[in-house]
């Protein structure tokens, strides 16, 4: 998914916290994970860093260490303390053919 150029995955109802393997998708030029339950912090890699405030608004738990946009983050990563639950995945499927597993939970 390096190759991966636009991602939207607003009003999808995402929840949990962002994968780490986001932090490897160097060719993001355009995000959109507003109104999801997303929580905890935002990679630290320029799409999020950049990010518009509308393309990140309605999630509630997200947090961030960089950047004054959210909330900054506590000790553990994440805007409140909360404990994890059974994780699922969804599929995402570029113009590529190229699929990867986001462990979001929904």
């Amino acid at each position: 998914m390096e190759s991966l150029v636009t991602l939207d995955l607003s009003h999808n109802n995402l929840s949990g916290s962002i994968p780490s393997s986001f932090e490897e998708m160097h060719g993001l030029s355009y995000i959109d994970i507003s109104y999801n339950y997303l929580e905890g912090p935002l990679p630290n890699i320029t799409i999020f860093r950049e990010a518009s405030p509308k393309r990140l608004k309605g999630n509630k738990g997200l947090c961030s260490k960089v950047g004054p946009m959210l909330p900054p983050c506590n000790a553990h990563g994440s805007k409140k303390d909360h404990k994890c639950k059974e994780r699922r995945s969804i599929k995402i499927l570029n113009k590529t053919t190229c699929m990867e597993k986001f462990p979001f939970r929904f």
